[in-house]
């Protein structure tokens, strides 16, 4: 596991952390905000919380850059990114570990792939795409040799 005490060697650790979970997550959600269907569940939970108009004016502002990105960046992305992102933050944790308590790593590639393939069984709300599971597939593959090369340069093994 990766350690976040105190110290220059764990501060890199917290920014690694934070570039590779939080900044993705990050960007994905502000891809879906930006530019997603409004008619998606999050912009109902959006207006519960008081937050649509803020969301709205946001859209309005940004949502016209639109026609200068190409079309993976608002269909693939976002999963890419959650899958890469969770991913990464269990390698972190779990990837060091001997045999079968590697385990968990896969949870991100699993959660991905099953809502992908909810969608396509129609048990989940949404648009069955299979070009979302080779995303979740290369961010998966992406994560773990990236989180794989850090932990053995820092030595947490």
């Amino acid at each position: 596991m990766v350690s976040l005490a105190r110290g220059e060697k764990n501060r890199n650790n917290l920014c690694f952390l934070l570039v590779h979970t939080v900044a993705p997550l990050a960007l994905g959600g502000l891809i879906y905000l930006t530019w997603a269907p409004r008619s998606l569940k999050v912009f109902a939970w959006l207006k519960l919380l008081g937050l649509e108009r803020l969301v709205l004016i946001w859209r309005q502002l940004a949502g016209g850059y639109r026609v200068y990105l190409p079309n993976w960046i608002f269909y693939y992305t976002p999963d890419f990114l959650w899958v890469y992102a969770l991913t990464m933050l269990l390698s972190l944790l779990w990837l060091a570990e001997p045999g079968w308590r590697k385990f968990p790593v896969v949870t991100g590639l699993a959660l991905g792939l099953a809502l992908e393939l909810g969608q396509k069984a129609g048990w989940i709300s949404g648009t069955y795409d299979p070009t979302d599971l080779v995303a979740e597939f290369i961010a998966f593959l992406m994560a773990i040799t990236i989180a794989g090369r850090f932990i053995k340069g820092s030595g947490t093994q």
